[in-house]
């Protein structure tokens, strides 16, 4: 079934064809929704000039040569939130305009050598809320962009000292107690999403964006952090940044005693406990001050390299159980 939208000379604007909608296609740039349509593969009827391609929420379960082969001037592609498990080499060949990839919430478990060749030009990578346990030591080899991106952060410097990951819950805490010590006591440039995310783009753009824009991520766990699915993400993204600048990024601060068995659903975060030290909000009031400093001390330290972290002789799991978010959780980005 076709469904036809007309402007005022008459040419075609947008179009429903089997469960896509398409936008502006006989322009110079065309856009195809096929988002939560529960499609199994790749749809081969779609405009080859295509610019833009959601294929996110559907029960995709693998990629592969031939998928991507016709749309040569593919600019964007989510295909989040699928069950996807495995990409054939090749997939992206055909793809080398390609610049934003989004492969977040998916069943991949390999990163193999050659799964993104052919990718020159792409500039973002989302692969958070993924099982990989094994990346090849060369699957971002071919990824130039990428990689100048990266060298351009690096050398450019950073727009944040801190990114500030929490949850909606503790906003007071953070709002009252934090906020006013990084950033009136010690002058540290604090990246706050209610303040500082850019309205209007995706929230999960915004927040890759953003921590990697920022020298530290700073973690406020409680145990309604542990259960959102927001900070679940803002950790996956501080872990994998972890693993690609091999830099020690991550500041975590326990706002509550979390007992061990509470923690044993969440594997990530007891991997980092293993591996890092944390802070803890004191109970005593006499010992906030010794807090505060400790807390400028590791802002200002271990910006060197990781090469003794365990968590980079393997990409750590996203072993957080999968949930949909919740209209309050999403209030928190709104």
């Amino acid at each position: 079934m076709c469904l036809f939208v007309l402007n005022q000379d008459q040419t075609v604007t947008s179009y429903t064809f089997n469960k896509c909608e398409v936008h502006n296609a006989f322009g110079n740039k065309t856009k195809v929704l096929c988002y939560n349509q529960k499609l199994l593969e790749v749809p081969t009827y779609l405009p080859t000039k295509l610019v833009f391609l959601d294929l996110s929420q559907n029960s995709i379960s693998s990629l592969g040569k031939n998928d991507f082969k016709n749309f040569s001037s593919l600019q964007s592609l989510n295909i989040s939130q699928n069950n996807i498990s495995k990409i054939e080499d090749g997939t992206f060949i055909h793809t080398s305009h390609l610049e934003f990839l989004n492969l977040s919430a998916n069943q991949l478990q390999l990163l193999s050598s050659f799964m993104f060749d052919g990718l020159m030009n792409l500039t973002t990578l989302l692969l958070s809320s993924n099982k990989i346990y094994r990346i090849n030591p060369s699957a971002f080899a071919n990824l130039e962009n990428l990689k100048k991106q990266k060298r351009k952060r690096q050398g450019t410097g950073y727009d944040y000292d801190a990114f500030l990951s929490f949850n909606i819950h503790d906003e007071k805490w953070v709002v009252d107690d934090l906020l006013p010590v990084l950033e009136n006591q010690y002058c540290w440039k604090v990246c706050l999403h209610q303040r500082d995310f850019e309205p209007g783009r995706p929230i999960l753009e915004n927040i890759v964006d953003n921590i990697y824009a920022s020298r530290k991520t700073i973690c406020i766990i409680s145990r309604h952090y542990l259960e959102s699915e927001w900070c679940s993400k803002e950790i996956q993204v501080a872990s994998f940044r972890i693993f690609d600048d091999r830099k020690d990024v991550l500041v975590l601060i326990f706002l509550e005693d979390i007992p061990a068995e509470y923690l044993s659903p969440y594997h990530r975060m007891r991997k980092l406990l293993k591996t890092k030290t944390y802070l803890k909000w004191p109970e005593d009031k006499r010992e906030i001050p010794l807090f505060w400093h400790k807390l400028n001390m590791a802002m200002k330290t271990g910006d060197g390299k990781e090469d003794e972290n365990p968590l980079l002789a393997g990409f750590v799991p996203d072993e957080i159980p999968e949930r949909p978010i919740t209209h309050k959780e999403q209030l928190q980005y709104a």
